[in-house]
């Protein structure tokens, strides 16, 4: 039988992993594919707008957000909500992320077809 205090710990550890989880694949969206759209928008011959090129230049800075999962569960002041909050950043990240690179990363190839 388990106390409501193993619970809690068993609660926060499995939102830290979401979290985790959640924040690795939104920092792994843009490294993965933006090669796939850059070798597209390079058949094409079209040059990418300055927003794209910041995700295919800069990508690697999504990296951070397993980190600030990990520093929110380390670092946040109320043990009780640590796991909440970290289970929050990662998910919002990529809720966030996802959409925007998507829409960046298609920009090029949305422009192509309303130039043609």
């Amino acid at each position: 039988m388990t106390t409501k205090a193993e619970t809690g710990k068993r609660r926060g550890r499995t939102r830290l992993v979401i979290g985790l989880l959640c924040s690795i694949v939104a920092a792994a969206i843009p490294v993965a594919a933006t090669p796939g759209f850059l070798s597209v928008a390079q058949s094409f011959g079209i040059e990418l707008p300055v927003i794209a090129r910041l995700f295919v230049d800069h990508g690697a800075v999504f990296w951070v957000l397993p980190v600030l999962v990990l520093l929110a569960w380390f670092k946040w002041p109320n043990p009780k909500r640590r796991g909440l909050i970290a289970m929050l950043i990662g998910t919002l990240a990529l809720a966030v992320i996802a959409p925007i690179a998507f829409f960046v990363l298609y920009l090029p190839v949305l422009q192509l077809g309303a130039s043609g």
